[in-house]
């Protein structure tokens, strides 16, 4: 059903996912309710992919929305067993899906094999991960700041300035520049060098 993924969409923690076709005004819509949801994005061919929390099992999942049908699928597959964070698609439809205590893990456009691209991260607690219009992708660790040129083959570590290295939240604007939330040390913007 079209009308699912042309409006907005909210994840809520403690309850799933609402969606609002009027901007924000009512949210009338609510899907996998009594999961939490802690991160949901949009991916090519218009289906959206959520993380989500199974309380009684202890771990996440990683679920696909089929546009066609409007069902929500799993594409977890091999990847470890985790508290699942973040999500991002990059162009072309690879999926980075960033961890509570494993890392990174890649799919390359929607499959369920899934494999850990942690070579250079500090940390392996990941609290957000975006990506550039560039295909550059940027890491929110609880040891600061990475950054990927290669689809996450490799991080750099670029925190400096950083005053918190405990990085919970990031955004990118349209003018370039990247923006950091830390936990202790507040809101922190540069710009994207890459």
């Amino acid at each position: 059903d079209g009308r699912l993924v042309s409006g907005a969409w909210f994840g809520d923690e403690s309850g799933g996912v609402y969606f609002s076709s009027d901007n924000g005004i009512t949210w009338p819509i609510n899907v996998l309710g009594g999961l939490s949801v802690f991160d949901i994005t949009h991916g090519t061919d218009r289906v959206l992919f959520a993380v989500t929390k199974h309380w009684s099992a202890g771990h996440g999942d990683v679920l696909a929305l089929d546009p066609a049908d409007s069902t929500w699928y799993s594409i977890k597959g091999n990847i470890a067993l985790d508290l699942y964070r973040t999500l991002c698609v990059a162009a072309g439809g690879t999926i980075f899906v960033g961890s509570d205590s494993s890392g990174i893990f890649r799919s390359e456009a929607g499959d369920t094999a899934w494999g850990p691209v942690n070579s250079g991260l500090a940390s392996l607690t990941i609290n957000d991960i975006v990506v550039t219009p560039q295909d550059v992708l940027y890491a929110a660790t609880a040891g600061g700041v990475f950054c990927s040129i290669n689809h996450g083959g490799n991080w750099d570590d670029v925190s400096d300035g950083l005053t918190d290295r405990s990085v919970l939240s990031l955004a990118l604007d349209s003018n370039g520049h990247l923006f950091a939330g830390t936990e202790r040390g507040g809101l922190f913007m540069t710009a994207t060098s890459r």
